[in-house]
């Protein structure tokens, strides 16, 4: 639970957004149901993630935790997802894995790096050069029909990073500054799913 510093960061965040009443009321309602609802870590982060997928019209998403190290590709610890089958979360595999995503990953990397803080990407403010959509990965992610994406990478005390992806398929139009908003405050003042392993 956030305590009075962090809600009056929250407070802050919200009123310098473009979100809605209607936006602030169900992200209320989203965190509240987290909070109240039955079973563990596991299944809160589910639910957590299941709910943001909703609030911001996402059709997938990812959570890991991961090695960090702007130099290198992801290494990750542990990892869940819904979404997918089989066959597409292979194909996001290989896309994810693709020599050429280092390139489209590290600037934000070396922000999240420089900054310590909880950082949350659309694809286009992380990949402005549309470097992705020209790159030998691209196809990769056709395969797997991802048409955007949006990331929310969390600083870990002891190193590394919780990172969590939501997807949508192609077609579909990119993600937000009002979406990377909702994402960015949901998944900010969860702290206590962050620390736990996955």
């Amino acid at each position: 639970m956030p305590g009075p510093e962090g809600c009056r960061n929250a407070g802050a965040r919200i009123r310098d957004s473009p979100l809605s009443e209607s936006d602030v009321r169900r992200i209320v309602r989203l965190l509240g149901d987290v909070i109240a609802a039955p079973g563990g870590i596991q299944e809160k982060r589910r639910l957590l993630m299941d709910g943001l997928c909703g609030l911001i019209d996402s059709t997938a998403w990812v959570w890991c935790m991961a090695e960090f190290d702007p130099d290198k590709p992801p290494s990750f610890i542990g990892l869940i997802h819904s979404g997918f089958d089989e066959e597409r979360f292979a194909r996001y595999l290989e896309a994810m894995n693709h020599p050429a995503m280092q390139a489209v990953t590290r600037p934000s990397s070396m922000e999240l790096q420089s900054k310590g803080i909880h950082l949350t990407r659309t694809q286009r403010r992380m990949d402005p050069d549309f470097l992705l959509e020209n790159s030998p990965a691209a196809p990769y992610w056709r395969q797997a029909n991802i048409g955007s994406l949006m990331t929310s990478q969390r600083p870990m005390p002891g190193g590394g990073i919780s990172g969590i992806g939501v997807y949508r398929e192609l077609g579909m139009p990119h993600f937000d500054e009002r979406e990377a908003k909702i994402a960015h405050i949901v998944l900010s003042e969860v702290p206590w799913l962050h620390f736990t392993a996955l």
